[in-house]
């Protein structure tokens, strides 16, 4: 709670030695006209907004009383250290459960997440009012691959939550709607029906084909032709959106059957929709789960059969290649063969690792004529040429590329093996507790093992294997 008065948190922040300029820049106080201060929030309910690491970096607020002339809720400012569009309410509190579930439901308001919370429903994140964002899916991301977002019909509004569905779907996510019945959010509908009947409801949430549709059909878009081809276009525009292509092709399947439209008619406006080249590129280091590898350009005949590396094993290898095994001794203190998936992959790398050994130095012509494996030879020979081409193909078009450091690249790349690593020991794990535990046997050292190894999952994402050293 903040109290009604005009100046009780300056006066007691002034009392415990916290300079007014400090509560002025993180949007605790305002200044007046004549340099006094005064508190921003003032007879409001208060909820502390945490950042993922459990720092608290903003507030909103509810007001209670009717003269109260601001809005019904208010939030913090924007500070330097609170970015609305990249913080989601009740993250730090709902990771875990996110990680667990492998589930991360979306819902609008504060009161709306604490009431699923205590309801048990603890994999819950608010957008506190706002729309969603592309680094708040990102974030996401992290956690989980799966998100259900809760559609308040008598909120947002449909064209709202049509921007969020693609902006997942762009974000490389899974995404479904669970529909609240007219009249409830999801803190009168968990009060009236309770968190199991919630549950249900998310259990049976649409895809965001079904939702689409449902919601072009309340609009009488289905009763003209022209309504129909809006409609299909609007849904074959989000199916452009997704990057998996395999995943594409089932969609315009699915669409095709439902409307009774030639699939090619489907794929030839799937290919007008598809994202063009952007005049600027930004690479961030990051790795998707199970990321689709994006080869490089060709460049002549060499054949390019890479399609059992992931794009983190790519990266890192490319790395080693390039930096002639400077990372690789580093590298291989923080990943075992183990921990890369395909045998083919393990061969490679035990190549790369057989050859640095015996020379110190990676040797690209003589690393490249020992080999006698042809698809291996071909991988190494697309992992030395394609960055060149690909920053040759950039330049050419105008646009500048912004490299991130070696050590960053490694540290990303690693990251994602190593949580791939972990998840698949999880699953295995999780296999041999539920076998101990319909064969009678002891269970214990499985759910040790469990706990042990969700812990690292949850701390891999913070850690850093490979410190930057600066310039050489």
């Amino acid at each position: 709670y903040s109290p009604r008065g005009w100046e009780e948190l300056v006066q007691f922040a002034v009392g415990e030695g916290i300079k007014l300029e400090h509560l002025e820049k993180v949007g605790l106080a305002r200044k007046r006209g004549d340099g006094t201060h005064l508190d921003y929030f003032r007879g409001r309910v208060m909820f502390p907004i945490f950042s993922t690491s459990g720092r608290v970096v903003g507030f909103g607020a509810r007001k209670l009383y009717e003269d109260d002339q601001m809005g019904k809720y208010i939030n913090s400012p924007e500070t330097p250290i609170y970015r609305k569009g990249r913080i989601l309410y009740g993250l730090y509190q709902a990771k875990n459960s996110i990680i667990d579930r492998n589930l991360a439901i979306l819902v609008e308001g504060y009161t709306d997440l604490i009431t699923l919370f205590q309801a048990g429903i603890e994999n819950t994140v608010g957008s506190s009012g706002t729309a969603l964002t592309e680094d708040q899916i990102q974030l996401l991301g992290r956690y989980t691959k799966n998100i259900t977002l809760v559609y308040d019909a008598d909120s947002a509004g449909s064209s709202a939550m049509m921007r969020g569905l693609d902006l997942v779907i762009e974000g490389g996510l899974d995404v479904r709607v669970a529909e609240l019945p007219p009249g409830h959010d999801p803190d009168s509908y968990v009060k009236k029906f309770g968190g199991e009947e919630f549950r249900k409801l998310i259990n049976d949430a649409l895809s965001f084909i079904d939702f689409k549709a449902r919601t072009f059909q309340r609009e009488g878009k289905f009763e003209t032709p022209e309504g129909q081809a809006m409609a299909v276009r609007s849904i074959v525009q989000s199916i452009a959106k997704m990057k998996d292509e395999l995943k594409q092709n089932f969609y315009i399947k699915e669409v095709a059957e439902r409307y009774g439209i030639y699939e090619n008619v489907l794929h030839r406006e799937l290919d007008q929709w598809r994202p063009k080249l952007k005049r600027s590129v930004r690479t961030p280091v990051k790795y998707a789960e199970e990321a689709p590898l994006h080869e490089a350009p060709a460049a002549g005949p060499i054949p390019r059969k890479i399609s059992r590396l992931s794009a983190a094993e790519r990266d890192l290898l490319k790395l080693i290649l390039e930096e002639d095994g400077k990372f690789i001794e580093e590298i291989f203190q923080h990943v075992t063969l183990e921990d890369f998936a395909d045998e083919k992959v393990r061969a490679l790398i035990t190549t790369v690792r057989d050859h640095y050994s015996e020379k110190s130095t990676i040797d690209l012509n003589s690393l490249i004529n020992e080999t006698t494996d042809l698809e291996m030879k071909s991988v190494i020979t697309d992992l030395i040429l394609s960055r060149y081409e690909m920053t040759r193909s950039w330049i050419d078009l105008g646009v500048e590329v912004k490299e991130p450091s070696s050590e960053e690249i490694a540290n990303a790349a690693l990251t994602a093996i190593k949580k791939r690593s972990l998840e698949k020991q999880i699953e295995e794990n999780q296999k041999k507790l539920k076998d101990a535990v319909e064969r009678g046997k002891d269970a214990e050292p499985f759910t040790v093992l469990h706990d042990q190894l969700r812990q690292e999952l949850k701390g891999i994402e913070s850690k850093v294997f490979i410190s930057h050293r600066g310039p050489l």
